[in-house]
């Protein structure tokens, strides 16, 4: 039990007074709208852990990806069952095995004082390289996509490819993840409400990418002064 206990602590070591009223609030404002909307409670629980998976991440915390495992194996769940297939592969086939993965990775840069990552950020070369071959990817994805009926295949593909890009950097442990995040974000806003719009009780999960949207553009800037320093 005292391991428990400390290894909570360890989380939030570090942390901003600002940040920690920002996570519950967080927590309260998706709860709240689970519950007022009547959301299953599968939808509730991966956006409870999404938040936290979030929170961590943007602090550099690498027990982030446990939290990110369980949000995102429920999230695929929700996507099979709204026919967004692309989304579904996203999560079950990427996102779970890269977040495996980032816990390896980020072990190796960790700091000593603070148990937070390194950071870390892409050469010029590197960013032309990566916009080159993520839009190939979009127009990949969206011509399958469209094939296989799915609800919303240009918002799919666009967001399916940007994540995989996105989530490689946050393994990576590069700042460029962030603005990555907050375009997927704004896409996922409109996928997510038309999933709700469609009948399916996931309004929490609509509502914790506005949440996702406003933290990627905060911890942008977080990580780009630590990338400075």
């Amino acid at each position: 039990m005292d391991k428990v206990i400390s290894l909570f602590k360890g989380e939030f070591l570090g942390w901003e007074k600002s940040e920690l009223i920002l996570f519950f609030v967080s927590l309260v404002v998706v709860s709240c709208s689970a519950i007022l909307k009547g959301d299953e409670i599968i939808a509730v629980i991966a956006s409870v852990f999404g938040i936290i998976y979030t929170f961590s991440a943007g602090k550099g915390k690498i027990y982030c990806y446990f939290f990110g495992i369980i949000s995102t194996f429920l999230c695929g769940i929700i996507a099979l069952k709204s026919a967004i297939y692309g989304t579904f592969a996203l999560y079950f086939l990427y996102y779970l095995p890269m977040e495996v993965w980032g816990i390896f990775s980020w072990k190796k840069h960790l700091k000593d004082n603070t148990n937070e990552i390194i950071k870390t950020k892409l050469s010029q070369k590197e960013r032309i390289w990566f916009m080159i071959i993520s839009a190939s990817l979009v127009i990949i994805a969206y011509l399958l996509f469209d094939y296989w009926h799915d609800l919303n295949p240009l918002a799919d593909s666009l967001v399916v490819v940007l994540s995989v890009g996105a989530m490689y950097l946050t393994v990576k442990r590069c700042i460029e993840q962030w603005g990555l995040w907050t375009i997927v974000n704004i896409l996922s806003i409109w996928l997510w409400f038309e999933v709700f719009l469609s009948g399916e009780k996931t309004f929490s999960v609509f509502v914790i990418r506005i949440i996702y949207f406003f933290l990627g553009i905060y911890f942008y800037f977080k990580w780009r002064k630590s990338v400075e320093e």
